[in-house]
């Protein structure tokens, strides 16, 4: 599962506006991850994390399974997985 699929899953019943407001990130945000005109950086997946902290595991193990849209391709001493571990 990548991590728009991960967004999506956790979205469940609420409107496009109600899970962005949820989440903190505008509503066109979730509109252009969805579409595939943006990649889900750090401030959604933070934003994600935040909201719904059970969500860290699927998050961690989307990022470990490889590359894949919106996650960059690198090793666990990048920048990019201490700010996930900050955020877990």
């Amino acid at each position: 599962m990548d991590i728009v699929q991960i967004i999506r899953k956790y979205q469940g019943d609420m409107t496009q506006q109600q899970y962005a407001d949820a989440l903190g990130v505008g509503q066109s945000t979730l509109s252009m991850l969805y579409s595939g005109q943006r990649k889900p950086g750090m401030e959604v997946i933070r934003a994600l994390v935040r909201a719904f902290p059970h969500a860290v595991k699927e998050v961690v193990d989307a990022i470990l399974a490889g590359p894949a849209d919106g996650i960059p391709e690198d090793d666990p001493t990048s920048p990019f997985y201490r700010q996930i571990e900050q955020v877990a």
